[in-house]
């Protein structure tokens, strides 16, 4: 899948190992809340060396600001990620973009 895949109205880098191990040590590779899924999008929308700096304690402020980044870009388009239709809409699209990184093969520009 190419890297302009969008969910929340951010665009996601092609999914890799690295994403699928963080979404499940993390708690919400299962999607279920509306909270899940965004941590899903701000995670996939970065590499993993990107969002494991911004895990380290003296980066902490970048976490703060890419998290407000992300709730920004969600209510500048609109996006009511707690209404039940849209959630589900967002949901499926991100399970689509799993699915497709998922099915790739080596050499295929998985990192």
């Amino acid at each position: 899948m190419s890297s302009t895949t969008r969910v929340l109205g951010m665009d996601l880098r092609p999914f890799a190992s690295g994403h699928e191990l963080l979404l499940f040590a993390s708690g919400a590779a299962a999607l279920e809340t509306p909270q899940h899924l965004t941590w899903a999008v701000l995670l996939c929308s970065r590499d993993a060396s990107q969002f494991y700096r911004m895990l380290a304690p003296r980066h902490s402020w970048q976490m703060r600001f890419a998290i407000a980044g992300l709730f920004f870009r969600v209510m500048r388009a609109g996006i009511n990620i707690g209404d039940a239709a849209t959630f589900l809409r967002e949901r499926a699209a991100f399970m689509d973009y799993m699915k497709a990184g998922r099915t790739r093969g080596p050499g295929d520009g998985r990192s």
